[in-house]
Order: structure tokens, then C-alpha cells, then sequence
């Protein structure tokens, strides 16, 4: 066996969403069916469970790394699928003018200083939506609306944790934080400083940024380091990883499961409501089924994302009703 798939019910019909290698999985986590049940929740849109049958015999120990070829994905409550371009590079260019700073970009640069994965010297980096920045405001207000984290109070900054961070720094301080970006797609919550080539591999979904702990994932589910210092925390963890196979790291400058460089105060740092939900779209890009893929490309939920739903799917038996 080379590869695990996982079905979700769609109008009575068992469909391949997922194909994961497992040399794949091995790479991107320590428990794979803790990530199969994570990834598969945030495409699908609710908190769900893997079966080992379409009869609705359940996975009892996700901590096992024994894997068979096929599980069956099931949750309560209707689809509300994931939006394919949920991931991706910021509409802002790469170099921005030094002296025609954005309100977006000097935030994140006071913040992060440098590139949070290489250090590469922030001057040259790019200020990053994780969002895309064209998807608008009430897309990303709708990712953290209908987040699947249990603390996802994050559609409102403060301004005093803001007007901190940049005076904290010494940098920008004729900005008037009257006008810093406080909520909506341009908020720094939704922002990370990367260098340049970072910037682009996330564009084309070779390499994604992962926020641990989440709803179904604990840091140490995702691969440490053993040489990297930043991966001694058992705190909150933002990482990098690698999704296309025979990336050259030295190409961007950083190694795959590496984690980024924290700011002390972590209020105003991406939250895992919004740095998974374009993990998990890069991943559907790169593994997901290509009728699935197709169908959703074609489907009211790819252009009106969470606004429309396909209604709730059947559950592999009547006992499943309420499990979640």
C-alpha cells in the first residue's frame, strides 16, 4: 500500500477527496490520522471523524501511526467546503517602495523585522497576506466566522496591541494608528514577513505554513527540528512545510518543519483560524481527487465559499447521528 484515500458523502455517494502518499504523511506529521481528521474537517467545513468503513466502524486510536488504505470521513451539520483559492500570494508586489509604504506592510515589518523563517533582512521581504488579499474583507471575515477553533475571537484588533508592537520597535513611528489596519483582510493578523522566493513557493502551493495547537492537532504532531532552536517550545508553533516533493530548501532559504521566529506578545500574531485554513487548501491543490477537485470548481460553494452549502451528508450508519 502506497497511498491512503479518504471519502466524504456527497449526495449519497461515497467520493475520493484526498490521495495521500504515505512517504507524504510521514514528512508532514508525527500522527497521520490526527491529520486526515484536521485537514479533511477544514475542507469539509465541520469538526468530523474517520471511519474505517462506510458501515460507520470508527477510528479508535488516532494516536496510531498504522494506516489502511481507505477511511471514510463523516460530520454532523452541512458542508461548507473550502475555497480552492483560499491560499496563495498577496496581491501586494513582492518590493514595495521604501519610501511609499502600505499601512499593511509597515505593521508586519514592525512586528516581524525580518523574514520570521530565514531572517532574511525585512527590508527586502514581503509582507504577506495569508488570506489573499483579493479575496476581500467579507471572505476573510466569513474564514474566521465559520472557524472551526473554539477561540476565535480574532475579527477585531486591538489598537493598543497594534499601536505596541509598532512603537515597541522604534519603526514607523509617523504612522498615525488611527488609520493601522485593525480588522478585515488587511489586518496584521493576517500577515507574516517572508523573503521573496518564501513569498512565491506559497503562491504556487509548493510550500504551506501550518498553526499548531488547532481544533484536532497538538504541536508535537507536527515534526521538530532536533538542531533548531525555535522547536524546543511546546507552545504555539507556526510552521513551514514543504508539500511539493524534491524542493531544493536552500531555494527559499529555510528548511522544511522549521518553525518561525515568535514575537513576544502573540496577540496580534496569525491565528490558527486563518493560517490553516490556507494550509489545508494548499494541500486539497496538491492531493485532493481530481473529480472531486473538478466538481468543486464547478459548484456554487468554489464562487460563494460557506455562503452556500450542499446540506448535511449521510452518515455512514444511524449510530454515527450526534457523535460528533
Amino acid at each position: 500500500m502506497s497511498n491512503v484515500q479518504i471519502y466524504i458523502c456527497i449526495d449519497s455517494n461515497w467520493m475520493p477527496v484526498l490521495e495521500m502518499p504515505i512517504t507524504e504523511l510521514g514528512r508532514l506529521t508525527t500522527r497521520p490520522l490526527k491529520w486526515l481528521r484536521f485537514v479533511t474537517s477544514v475542507i469539509y467545513g465541520q469538526k468530523g471523524f474517520l471511519y474505517l468503513d462506510s458501515n460507520g466502524v470508527g477510528v479508535s486510536d488516532y494516536d496510531s501511526t498504522t494506516l489502511q488504505a481507505s477511511y471514510f470521513f463523516w460530520a454532523e451539520g452541512p458542508s461548507r467546503f473550502i475555497d480552492l483559492k483560499a491560499r496563495g500570494r498577496s496581491a501586494i508586489p513582492y518590493f514595495l517602495p521604501l519610501a511609499e509604504p502600505t499601512d499593511f506592510r509597515d505593521a508586519v515589518l514592525a512586528r516581524d523585522k525580518d523574514c520570521v523563517f530565514s531572517d532574511w533582512p525585512g527590508s527586502t521581504c514581503a509582507a504577506v497576506h495569508i488570506i489573499p488579499r483579493s479575496k476581500g474583507d467579507e471572505y476573510f471575515q466569513l474564514v474566521l466566522d465559520q472557524s472551526l477553533e473554539d477561540d476565535v475571537g480574532l475579527n477585531r484588533l486591538n489598537r493598543d496591541i497594534a499601536e505596541m508592537s509598532i512603537s515597541e520597535n522604534g519603526m514607523h513611528e509617523n504612522i498615525d494608528d488611527q488609520i493601522l489596519p485593525v480588522d478585515g483582510v488587511d489586518c496584521i493578523q493576517n500577515g507574516v514577513l517572508l523573503n521573496a522566493s518564501l513569498h512565491k513557493t506559497i503562491g504556487f502551493s509548493y510550500v504551506a505554513l501550518i498553526k499548531t495547537p488547532n481544533f484536532a492537532l497538538s504541536p508535537d504532531d507536527i515534526p521538530r527540528l532536533p538542531d533548531s532552536n525555535r522547536s524546543s517550545s511546546t507552545d504555539a508553533r507556526l510552521t513551514v512545510q514543504m508539500l511539493k516533493p524534491g524542493m531544493r530548501f536552500e531555494a527559499i532559504y529555510t528548511r522544511h518543519n522549521e518553525d518561525a521566529r515568535m514575537p513576544k506578545n502573540l496577540d496580534d500574531w496569525p491565528s490558527a483560524a486563518i493560517v490553516n485554513a490556507s494550509y489545508c487548501s494548499a494541500v486539497l491543490h496538491n492531493w485532493g481527487s481530481p473529480a472531486f477537485l473538478e466538481g468543486l470548481r464547478n459548484s456554487e460553494s468554489e464562487h460563494n465559499w460557506r455562503l452556500v452549502s450542499n446540506g448535511p451528508s449521510t452518515p455512514p450508519c444511524d449510530d454515527c447521528v450526534g457523535m460528533v
